[in-house]
């Protein structure tokens, strides 16, 4: 730990993690961070958060008019929380979180959109132990050789989705479905997921570029026949306008590439989730 940060007001464990939680979604309501702690006790949840905003660890977002009243609170890192993150996050990107209190709806919302996503593939995977890891943007900042911008997160999985959700439809039984993770794990298998929520606003132009990049970046990186580049789009025209311009570039491209493009509705997306039917894809012929 830094040196200054011993001069930072007291605060336990658990007022801790939740800082993390917070630091890796960059904004979480209430009943996100209950969940994402697995307590029981909204009390004592509500206790520590106040603590936080006390402190000038947390600031908070809080609709007071009827009928917006009743959404839980958005809670994000204050000044002396982000001087807490740094004692384990690089400080120079790091630096953009003193701004956050200027974030406008439409990111924050994306934000609570990816820690809906994050909890749903958790709490889907969890018997079956098949999630390796769940990164945000925010984690990506110190890697070098991943896809820049980056992605809004960046999911490895130990199987392929179909085999969590045929056990979730209950298609296999839990015996069956573990039995074909442990064939996966053996032949050292894992699917990749970069995904990319886009907003009403994105202009088309930006999304052919955006696709462009991943055609460059599967070209200079030896990626896995199992990495996919997951598109969460506002509505059905754009994602047709989209898997038309990956189909095209796919048939321009001169060159073979391990990389896979899926797309669905940020509607279905948000009611639904990875393990779902909602997945539109398409590769390489």
């Amino acid at each position: 730990m830094n040196k200054w940060s011993y001069d930072l007001p007291h605060i336990t464990d658990k007022q801790k993690e939740i800082l993390k939680l917070i630091h890796k979604f960059r904004f979480l309501n209430r009943i996100q961070i209950q969940t994402l702690m697995k307590h029981k006790d909204y009390k004592r949840i509500n206790v520590w958060l106040k603590d936080l905003v006390g402190k000038d660890y947390l600031s908070r977002i809080y609709e007071r008019k009827i009928p917006l009243n009743i959404k839980p609170a958005v809670y994000f890192l204050a000044p002396t929380g982000v001087r807490f993150s740094n004692a384990f996050a690089d400080t120079e990107t790091n630096h953009k979180l003193y701004r956050e209190k200027q974030r406008s709806e439409e990111f924050r919302n994306k934000c609570i959109l990816l820690a809906n996503f994050y909890i749903d593939t958790q709490q889907k995977t969890e018997q079956l132990n098949v999630l390796n890891y769940f990164k945000t943007k925010q984690q990506l900042e110190i890697y070098d050789d991943i896809i820049k911008p980056y992605p809004d997160g960046l999911i490895s999985l130990k199987a392929p989705p179909i085999v969590v959700y045929n056990y979730l439809t209950k298609k296999n039984k839990l015996t069956t479905t573990l039995r074909k993770i442990k064939k996966h794990q053996n032949n050292n298998e894992n699917w990749v997921y970069y995904l990319e929520l886009i907003n009403e606003k994105a202009p088309r132009f930006y999304l052919r570029y955006r696709v462009k990049q991943y055609f460059e970046y599967a070209d200079s990186k030896k990626l896995n026949k199992r990495t996919f580049v997951l598109f969460i789009l506002p509505n059905d025209l754009t994602q047709k306008f989209l898997l038309k311009f990956i189909e095209k570039e796919f048939e321009d491209a001169l060159f073979e590439l391990n990389i896979k493009f899926a797309a669905t509705t940020t509607d279905l997306f948000q009611n639904n989730g990875l393990f779902a039917g909602i997945w539109t894809g398409i590769q390489r012929q």
